[in-house]
């Protein structure tokens, strides 16, 4: 038995409106988690709406409940007024419910009902479009015979604007999950199309999007408030639960006026799998890869790379699935020139038109199963992004990786894999906007002795209040008095440059410099993931803003063995250490004179080699060798 840990997602059905300051209930959903031992370390549910009203107001009240089976609802209700900033908008509020599942839930199945109440002073309040998203990171015994996962796959990202009719060829395949899913015996529990962008707005007319799936099944969102010709961060979802899996389908997506640039489309799968007879499993996980701001320019030979290792040591033949970057940024205004590129690919052009933003932008590079492949070992993903505007240089540039790749199975089984745990650090919950969060102490244990950290790093999504201005985001974490502190660590820090209105945002950091990456590590510098500590984020210039910070870690259990003998000791103490040939010093140990020493290292592609030293007469050197 090993215990490990894991998160999987659901989104509710998105309800096309809700009646001002009234309780209202998504679709009632069944939530599933059949291994056994479910241990509770992240719960949150997440909606975002559009304040859809013609007339500007603030939003004095927000409350999400929950109740799983017939427990009884909890609730978490938010007072704390949301300043307009007097153009159309879209807002986010986000509640933690990890207490609640750990002490009601039961078996391995369970209803769960949720409802949001959003009380707007408009004298007409409009409120459209709520999307709602549980995310559950649970601890579990792997030693059961069903596990279940979320996967995600990236569907469809345009350059430009969205056609304003159908289009006549579909803008991507959704695969067939029978074969696409290689485990065996998948269920399939849940499926939803997830799409996201900023509406790139520069005209005032009410405008939708339609998604279609094949010829016959589709759905055409609630109308964008346009009057203020406001380019606003929103979210549409589309759940699939009853989609034919054993054909791949054809999906459409339009516009009916030309203002929707760039979106983000992807879909989620959560499917129940016997781990125990499954011999090919696929692989999900999700990379932060923050850029260096501002983006490259003002040429088209003057880029900005930004990449990302990721080291891959499952068994079998490693083949890579639908991959895709999604970027995000700051702007004022419209940018002229903006071109990003993935890899070997061409650069594309991504169009700006919008005016006045109110909320982060960003677009979505696919492709990355044709741009280069992935093999056992280290493997490396990068971009480049570049504007040829001198005046709007697009800040605040970050980004994540959904890669996805099939392998053969561990010896260890499916959860010692690559997989990504997504750990809830802060959100709205009660609080006010502020522009100086400190996290209360936090500690996101990994449960495996063994492990090795591929990536670690934050998600910070910020709704900010009134007409404040963030001209700048620090994200940094507490180093302790026992390792040399009280300090702060930078995690991130990059200016950003947008336009004062209310609306969402988000960046994405990579925190792996600062923590350890395996247990025994020897980086001096580096500090324990897995210790009490809290965490702070800075918006500049005095920005208040609601916050929600999340880690994602992605790492796998899987070990190998680096040995050897000392000989020719005098009998005292021997210090070993282990090295990658590169130079970098991974582990150390020591023995008392001859006889065998032993590291647990995490991959068997790269060569190792060994020092020892008793003293400056007694030292020695391994050859090179691969772990086994």
């Amino acid at each position: 038995m090993a215990t490990r840990l894991k998160t999987i997602e659901y989104y509710l059905d998105e309800m096309d409106s809700i009646s001002d300051n009234t309780d209202t209930n998504f679709n009632q959903i069944t939530i599933d988690i059949p291994e056994s031992s479910p241990d509770f370390r992240s719960v949150t549910l997440e909606i975002m709406w559009h304040d859809a009203s013609t007339v500007t107001n603030n939003t004095s009240r927000r409350q999400l409940s929950v109740q799983l089976g017939s427990a009884g609802y909890t609730s978490v209700n938010n007072t704390n007024t949301i300043t307009q900033s007097g153009e159309d908008i879209w807002l986010q509020f986000a509640a933690n419910f990890t207490a609640y599942f750990n002490t009601n839930w039961s078996g391995t199945s369970m209803t769960f009902d949720a409802r949001a109440l959003i009380d707007s002073a408009a004298t007409a309040p409009i409120i459209r479009a709520i999307t709602c998203k549980v995310t559950v990171t649970y601890a579990y015994d792997d030693t059961s015979t069903t596990h279940i996962k979320t996967v995600r796959i990236p569907l469809f990202g345009s350059y430009g604007a969205l056609t304003t009719s159908k289009p006549g060829t579909p803008n991507a395949t959704i695969p067939l999950f029978d074969t696409w899913l290689p485990e065996d015996s998948v269920s399939i529990k849940h499926m939803a199309v997830v799409i996201q962008g900023n509406e790139e707005s520069a005209g005032t007319v009410d405008m939708s999007m339609t998604m279609q799936i094949d010829a016959l099944t589709s759905r055409t969102t609630p109308l964008h408030e346009k009057g203020r010709a406001t380019s606003s961060w929103y979210r549409h979802t589309w759940n699939q639960n009853s989609l034919d899996t054993s054909t791949s389908h054809e999906f459409y997506l339009w516009a009916s006026v030309t203002d929707f640039d760039h979106p983000q489309v992807w879909m989620i799968v959560t499917y129940t799998f016997n781990a125990t007879n499954t011999t090919t499993v696929m692989n999900s996980l999700i990379l932060p890869m923050e850029f260096d701001s501002p983006a490259g320019g003002p040429t088209s030979s003057d880029w900005q790379r930004a990449w990302r290792d990721v080291w891959i040591e499952e068994p079998g033949t490693i083949t890579i699935k639908e991959t895709a970057i999604f970027i995000h940024y700051e702007q004022r205004a419209a940018v002229s020139g903006l071109n990003a590129r993935m890899a070997t690919d061409s650069f594309h052009a991504i169009t700006s038109v919008g005016t006045v933003v109110a909320g982060g932008c960003g677009f979505m590079l696919p492709g990355g199963q044709g741009l280069f492949s992935l093999s056992r070992g280290k493997n490396t993903g990068y971009a480049d992004i570049y504007r040829t505007d001198t005046t709007d240089l697009v800040w605040n540039i970050s980004s994540w990786w959904m890669l996805n790749y099939t392998s053969g199975k561990a010896t260890d089984g499916v959860g010692a894999h690559n997989h990504t745990v997504i750990r809830n650090l802060f959100t709205h919950d009660t609080v006010n906007a502020d522009n100086n969060c400190t996290t209360p102490a936090v500690s996101p244990s990994i449960p495996e002795t063994n492990w090795f950290m591929n990536s670690c790093g934050l998600n910070y999504q910020y709704l900010t209040n009134t007409t404040g201005n963030p001209t700048g985001i620090s994200i940094q974490v507490e180093r302790l008095t026992a390792e040399g502190g009280i300090k702060w660590e930078q995690i991130y820090n990059d200016s950003a440059d947008s336009d004062p209105e209310v609306g969402i945002r988000q960046c994405w950091a990579t925190a792996r410099k600062v923590f350890f990456r395996w247990p025994g590590d020897p980086g001096e510098e580096r500090i324990a993931i897995q210790t009490d500590r809290r965490y702070k984020v800075y918006t500049a210039f005095g920005a208040n803003a609601w916050d929600h910070l999340d880690l994602y870690m992605t790492y796998h259990s899987i070990t190998f063995t680096a040995s050897g003998t000392v000989t020719g000791s005098a009998g005292g103490t021997v210090e070993i250490g282990l090295y990658r040939t590169t130079g970098e010093k991974v582990l150390s140990t020591s023995r008392s004179g001859n006889g065998v020493y032993s590291f647990t290292w995490y991959d068997n592609t790269a060569t190792l080699f060994t020092e020892a030293i008793e003293d400056s007469t007694h030292l020695g050197r391994s050859n090179d060798a691969l772990a086994s």
